[in-house]
């Protein structure tokens, strides 16, 4: 009898409907990424946070003079949104409006396709999850990141070509 084996990773995917969310998608490039280049990269990683949290606290919270009532939700994800753009794709990419728009409202909707998709019956699931609007939008936020990486990416490629950066 085959060995049964425990995947957190594939138990989040399963959980949260990651064929639909596209939440829990494991990655062994993004995965090792992870652990090898931000682990060996740790204190340039806390120094690009700590800059960027400097940035965001300020431009995001404002000046705190006086007691001044907030909505801390909507506020408290674009300082996440910034501070892990920094992280992953950098300036200045990661304070483009429509990076932090998009990073914002994918993450969003990707965790009410998980919840919705949760209320059909199994049945309907595999015949009409795919159509959900929240389905279609998680794919139209793919999309709009995609066409914003892709300067990023065609100019590390074409650095990498160059001899200088061997």
């Amino acid at each position: 009898m085959p060995e049964a084996k425990i995947s957190f990773v594939r138990s989040i995917y399963d959980r949260l409907f990651g064929i639909h969310s596209t939440l829990g998608v494991h990655d062994d490039t993004m995965v090792q990424s992870i652990k090898a280049d931000l682990t060996r990269n740790i204190a340039r990683t806390i120094e690009c946070l700590q800059d960027e949290a400097n940035f965001a606290l300020p431009t995001v919270i404002g000046p705190c003079e006086t007691w001044t009532p907030v909505m801390i939700y909507p506020r408290v994800l674009r300082i996440v949104a910034l501070l892990s753009g920094r992280v992953f794709v950098g300036l200045p990419l990661c304070r483009n409006e429509q990076w932090i728009e998009t990073t914002i409202s994918y993450t969003r909707d990707a965790f009410t396709v998980a919840a919705t998709v949760k209320k059909l019956s199994p049945i309907s699931r595999y015949f009409f999850a795919s159509s959900l609007p929240e389905v279609q939008r998680i794919k139209e936020h793919r999309t709009n990141g995609a066409k914003l990486l892709k300067p990023l990416l065609d100019e590390r490629l074409t650095a990498m070509s160059n001899p200088k950066y061997a």
